[in-house]
């Protein structure tokens, strides 16, 4: 936790097994659909459980949604993971995601990106076994996981909390591109190849995360533009299927 950012851990010495930020939400007519998590270490042979909890007396309750995923799957450093839930539950108020262990595996170890944000929304699921919210050891860290929601009437998605740039992710790619935008507005999204042959057009989304699909294309380099109003962003992404 030195200098103000730090890792919040899996397993480890004091034998916590559960980390869950807490997501201040009071919007109704919305699902949670996808999650980021931005992981700084992930080693080992063992399965994580990406989770969602509801709230109950103003701490994670009943689990929401799991995926349990292979510890090497999970990518570190700025590529998020991307957890796409089979079945987005419905939100009503607070909820909590985050992420534990079935079974834990000496070595194993998936610790996620946290830093100093003024008020703690961490909070530890510790051996006695109980909830901990972290603010309870002076401390005052924010995970580095984003929620995205979608209007169940519209089918728009919004991302929960701030971007600072526009990400453009796996790279390299299996076939799959996914765009996370800095806000919600309108956007034309164009993939051109290495020797500037477009290859793919989408006319204008009304969302903040989209999904292309260039299962088509070879594998190679190509450019990515994103166009919002008078903006466009370009990416470079390689394609390895």
């Amino acid at each position: 936790w030195s200098g103000g950012n730090g890792y919040v851990l899996g397993q480890n010495a004091y034998g916590d097994n559960g980390w869950a930020d807490k997501i201040t939400f009071s919007a109704t007519g919305k699902e949670l659909t996808d999650v980021f998590y931005f992981f700084g270490a992930a080693t080992g042979t063992g399965n994580v459980n990406l989770k969602v909890w509801g709230e109950t007396a103003a701490k994670p309750g009943t689990a929401l949604a799991t995926q349990s995923v292979a510890i090497s799957s999970l990518a570190i450093g700025g590529t998020p993971t991307l957890w796409t839930l089979a079945t987005p539950p419905a939100l009503s108020g607070n909820f909590y995601i985050g992420y534990n262990h079935t079974t834990l595996t000496a070595g194993d170890s998936a610790a996620c990106m946290s830093a100093s944000t003024g008020t703690n929304s961490v909070w530890a699921y510790e051996s006695t076994p109980t909830w901990t919210d972290l603010s309870a050891y002076g401390l005052d860290h924010g995970m580095a996981i984003i929620p995205v929601i979608c209007d169940i009437s519209t089918g728009e998605k919004e991302i929960v909390g701030d971007l600072k740039e526009v990400l453009v992710f796996p790279n390299p790619s299996q076939g799959t591109i996914n765009i996370a935008l800095t806000s919600k507005v309108e956007s034309t999204i164009e993939v051109y190849n290495v020797v500037g042959k477009l290859v793919y057009h989408a006319k204008p989304f009304n969302t903040q995360l989209i999904t292309i699909d260039v299962n088509n294309q070879p594998n190679g380099v190509y450019f990515v533009n994103i166009k919002t109003g008078n903006d466009i962003v370009t990416k470079k992404i390689v394609l390895s299927k």
